[in-house]
């Protein structure tokens, strides 16, 4: 007695080639290599809206990878010839034709309504994708050059310092997901190149180190710095509040005597008279 093929365990891993007239593993039942469509929205759980398309891609592209589907969408799998030499309907065709659908279906999921409505009449997954990537692009180019805008502008201020590592943090994370990731070196530069002049000896010593140093173990650096700085600067200010207090008796008592001198002048003028 024959044994029945094993269906595949990952998603749509049946259609391996383009060869129109491939026909093997086809007869592997459809319910038994779809997606979980029916929970798709836990995957998905940012929608497209016009503001953030580069979140969205990095989600769906990390879904698409997951299931072995970004062939779909980036043009690797090509759709097979419809037919046969001899006229019939091609069974690759038809297993492409029901999984691309699905890809498809799991873009409109995607989507808010206003999106949406832009991508009615598109048939393919890929359509859709290439739609999109060229509906963004130049909203994508604009928010790389505003986060990169950013990056070059980015100060401390009067910000905490674990506030201001997190706003440098949040800035490279939207250029990693819009494919423009910063380097460690470059990223270390931009943090010290933010802050203020009482950072600048901790700065040089960073900079003129034998071996470059990580992002994250500045984070932690900075952090033992500005506990340091906050100390130094507590520590002048009650320096400075001691001096004060130090010269005031003695000023008191300047004013004291010149008043008494004062007071006998004016007294030795009066007998005089």
């Amino acid at each position: 007695m024959s044994t029945s093929p094993t269906s595949a365990s990952t998603p749509f891993s049946h259609i391996t080639s383009s060869n129109p007239n491939c026909t093997q593993n086809l007869n592997t039942s459809s319910s038994g290599i779809q997606p979980p469509i029916s929970n798709i929205h836990h995957f998905l759980s940012i929608n497209l809206t016009s503001t953030n398309y580069l979140i969205w891609r990095f989600q769906l592209l990390a879904l698409l990878r997951g299931y072995d589907l970004l062939s779909f969408v980036d043009g690797t799998t090509q759709p097979p010839m419809k037919t046969l030499d001899d006229g019939s309907m091609n069974p690759v065709y038809t297993a492409w034709y029901k999984q691309d659908q699905l890809l498809l279906s799991w873009l409109f999921s995607s989507l808010t309504k206003s999106i949406h409505t832009q991508v009615v009449g598109l048939e393919t997954s890929r359509s859709v994708w290439q739609f999109l990537n060229s509906a963004f692009a130049s909203q994508s180019q604009a928010s790389i050059m505003q986060l990169c805008l950013s990056l070059h502008t980015l100060k401390k201020g009067a910000d905490a310092m674990a506030t201001y590592l997190l706003k440098a943090k949040s800035i490279t994370n939207e250029l990693e997901l819009a494919s423009k990731p910063i380097s460690d070196d470059d990223m270390v530069l931009y943090i010290l190149g933010g802050l203020s002049s009482e950072y600048a000896a901790f700065g040089t010593s960073v900079t003129i180190r034998d071996s470059p140093i990580s992002v994250v173990d500045l984070h932690g650096l900075l952090l033992n710095e500005e506990i340091h700085c906050q100390s130094s600067a507590s520590d002048l200010i009650n320096a400075t509040a001691n001096m004060a207090l130090t010269q005031r008796p003695s000023n008191n008592r300047n004013q004291q005597q010149q008043q008494q001198h004062h007071s006998c002048g004016r007294g030795r003028g009066s007998n005089g008279r």
